[in-house]
Formats: C-alpha cells, structure tokens, sequence
C-alpha cells in the first residue's frame, strides 16, 4: 500500500517538475535561437542552409 503524499509535498513536488519541464523549454528555445542567428548546426558540424 502506497502512502499518498501530503499536500505541501505534492505541491512542492509539482511547482519542481514544472520548473524542470520549464527549464528544458528555455534550453531548447535558446539552443535554436543560437543556431538560427549562426546558421550552424553544433550536431552536425556544418553551416544551415535556409
């Protein structure tokens, strides 16, 4: 049997994973802004054409 949370836990718990989930959008957002203002794809090594 599984002991549920208590409701400041949980909503620690979920202000975090939002914040995590957040953080992966910024990182990605920002990683596609820079390899559009550069044309370069940091991957493949190469410049992005259009």
């Amino acid at each position: 049997m599984t002991c549920p949370l208590d409701p400041l836990a949980q909503s620690h718990w979920q202000t975090a994973r939002q914040n995590q989930i957040a953080s992966l959008q910024n990182y990605w957002l920002a990683y596609y802004h820079l390899r559009r203002l550069t044309l370069y794809d940091y991957q493949r090594r190469q410049t992005v054409t259009r």
